[in-house]
């Protein structure tokens, strides 16, 4: 997980994983067992254990942690728009307008 992330930026293993199929599967069971334990229904990840796995980044909801990147992603590409917009507009007005007559 730890090498994951150093590549990626995150611990948002894919699932499944085709690289390392075993990482996806920890990934998944992993989560699952949150939600149960969320849920009263088991007890088989200790706090210990989810503590560690958040020290390191891990996203025990990926899709809302997805959703933000993609949010933020969005919202960065539509600033650098604005402003490539912004650039050329006071560019053109600067420009002096060229003569029609030949």
């Amino acid at each position: 997980l730890l090498e994951y992330k150093e590549t990626f930026g995150n611990c948002n293993v894919p699932v499944p994983y085709k690289i390392k199929p075993e990482l996806g599967e920890f990934v998944r069971t992993h989560r699952i067992l949150y939600g149960q334990k969320k849920k009263g229904i088991n007890d088989l990840l200790s706090d210990e254990q989810m503590d560690r796995l958040e020290k390191v980044g891990f996203c025990w909801a990926v899709k809302e942690a997805v959703t933000e990147e993609h949010r933020n992603y969005n919202a960065d590409r539509e600033t650098e728009a604005r402003e490539y917009l912004e650039y050329q507009i006071r560019r053109a007005l600067q420009l002096k307008p060229f003569s029609m007559n030949f």
